[in-house]
């Protein structure tokens, strides 16, 4: 199984989901209204407790809304599927069920992501406006928002394993 393949469904579900104007609104809305609503609570916490409640913030709210928004993202593309008959072509295609599961979910996971780090970037830069002091993530919580980039790699080794294209030697 070769991950070309996947990506290439995983693109044609990108850009399905970003030429789809409702699911991108909808998906940027929530991205601004909850780091507009969230973000302001680095306000009403002591001064100790500022950077402890912002990055709890980062770290809960950023996962929280990733994965609300590949719910969203990959309930359409289903749907879209059954609705306009896609699906029997793509079951005539060399890919096997797996692969094209597994090609939809890594699209509709790249889309959510980047909302989740549009999410990440409003609530640091809302925070700040807010906040007496300059607020940044600490590290751990970058490692935490940016390990999955390593996933979308060709070559990288979890994410062959995940595929089923076993590479030991």
């Amino acid at each position: 199984m070769t991950l070309s393949k996947i990506f290439i469904v995983a693109k044609k579900e990108m850009i399905g989901i970003i030429k789809t104007k409702s699911q991108m609104l909808v998906g940027l809305f929530f991205a601004l209204w909850f780091s507009v609503m969230s973000a302001p609570v680095v306000k009403t916490v002591d001064e100790a407790a500022v950077f402890g409640t912002f990055n709890n913030l980062m770290f809960y709210f950023v996962l929280m809304l990733g994965i609300f928004m590949a719910y969203m993202f990959s309930g359409k593309v289903f749907f879209n599927e059954k609705r306009e008959g896609n699906i029997e072509t793509l079951l005539c295609t060399p890919l096997s069920l797996r692969q094209i599961w597994f090609g939809k979910v890594v699209g509709v996971t790249i889309v959510a992501y980047l909302i989740a780090l549009l999410s990440a970037a409003l609530i640091t830069i809302i925070a700040n406006i807010f906040s007496t002091s300059m607020l940044l993530p600490l590290p751990a919580i970058f490692v935490h928002l940016f390990h999955f980039l390593s996933c979308y790699r060709r070559n990288d080794p979890l994410l062959a394993q995940i595929s089923g294209q076993v590479t030991y030697k």
